[in-house]
């Protein structure tokens, strides 16, 4: 049995769950800071350019690091053992850093919110959507502020959590009606709307996790060893801080590039362009998402048999398919979606004369 032992990194018992937070958070970290790799490539190969939504999720990712690592040092001086096991000093450090660790969380959680919000406002250019946009921002702030005072207040923790959450959902159920008002006057398919609605929903999963762990928090299950029976709750709130910044990524991931094209950053047509560019889609020219097919032809029909007659010429050119260019017409209503825009221009030239016939002398 001591040889097993001597091969774990972390042994956990009734008396000692730190390895379980050590655990979790590294993992979770790992997986965040991957998923924010990710989002720096997206940006910089596919759809780009590098906004201020992106610069606010890497700060949340840079706070989500530290507070790991302040929670690292929590575990090192007690936090996930019984008090039976530590010294009043131990117990005091641990406290302090689990305070400090809450803070960060409360920080990083913000920013993930703040970069979903940004995010919402740059898909889009009307008026009112803006509007909104910096209104939730604006709650988004003033959430973050009072949520860093309350933690500051020596009123009950709980009740302190409470309040936090309770506003942090009502966010939370904000941003997605938002993700539905984006998508809902755009000129495009049902599904395509189901997979950017989807990627913003997924946010709605926060809701979920922040709600248990507010259960975790509550003071009927703790019991005289806090530094013990915190691991849970602890658990839970890096759960929920990790998936909160890798969820504010999700919508910038190729998939939902390729299926919600709204100029990421330039904006996209209005209503009234919308209809306008219907319009234009009944017309001769085009733009489709299809594999480039034939070259340019040209066909030049023979002359008539009769050579004295002038001869008449038509001229059909079909172009089928071509690259964009990126200063043409076609690039700029694309929004440089990375997409071959394929464009039909079909012309017909016919020209004829009349010939006046002489009369016949008799």
């Amino acid at each position: 049995m001591s040889d097993v032992e001597g091969h774990r990194a972390y042994i956990i018992t009734p008396t000692d769950r730190s390895g379980l937070v050590i655990i979790a958070s590294t993992i979770f970290m790992s997986w965040m800071v991957s998923c924010y790799f990710i989002r720096i490539y997206t940006r910089m190969a596919i759809t780009g350019p590098f906004d201020l939504d992106d610069a606010v999720a890497g700060i949340g990712t840079v706070i989500g690091v530290a507070q790991v690592g302040v929670l690292l040092g929590a575990v090192s001086n007690g936090f996930g053992k019984s008090k039976e096991l530590l010294t009043h000093s131990q117990i005091w450090s641990a406290e302090r850093d689990i305070y400090a660790s809450d803070i960060l969380f409360l920080l990083a959680h913000g920013a993930a919110k703040i970069s979903v919000t940004l995010l919402l406002d740059r898909l889009h250019r009307e008026a009112t959507y803006k509007k909104f946009c910096s209104g939730i921002l604006g709650l988004t702030l003033c959430w973050l502020l009072t949520s860093v005072i309350l933690m500051a207040l020596s009123k009950d923790m709980f009740l302190r959590w409470q309040v936090i959450t309770g506003l942090d959902v009502i966010l939370e159920v904000t941003m997605f009606l938002m993700s539905i008002y984006l998508v809902w006057g755009l000129q495009m398919r049902w599904s395509g709307k189901v997979v950017v609605v989807g990627a913003f929903g997924s946010r709605l999963i926060v809701i979920v996790l922040a709600i248990l762990r507010l259960t975790y928090l509550n003071p009927d299950n703790f019991s005289s060893d806090p530094t013990l029976t915190g691991v849970d709750a602890n658990i839970c709130t890096q759960v929920l801080l990790h998936y909160s910044l890798m969820a504010a990524t999700i919508p910038c991931l190729k998939p939902f590039v390729i299926s919600f094209n709204t100029g990421w950053g330039h904006g996209t047509a209005n209503k009234s362009q919308c209809s306008n560019l219907q319009q234009q889609s009944g017309s001769n020219s085009y733009s489709r998402s299809l594999k480039p097919s034939a070259p340019v032809q040209e066909v030049v029909l023979p002359p008539p048999f009769r050579q004295d007659l002038p001869e008449p010429q038509a001229c059909v050119t079909n172009v089928e398919v071509g690259y964009r260019r990126h200063n043409s017409a076609d690039s700029i209503h694309s929004h440089e979606s990375q997409r071959m825009i394929i464009r039909e221009t079909r012309a017909w030239m016919v020209e004829h004369e009349n010939i006046e016939m002489k009369s016949l002398g008799t």
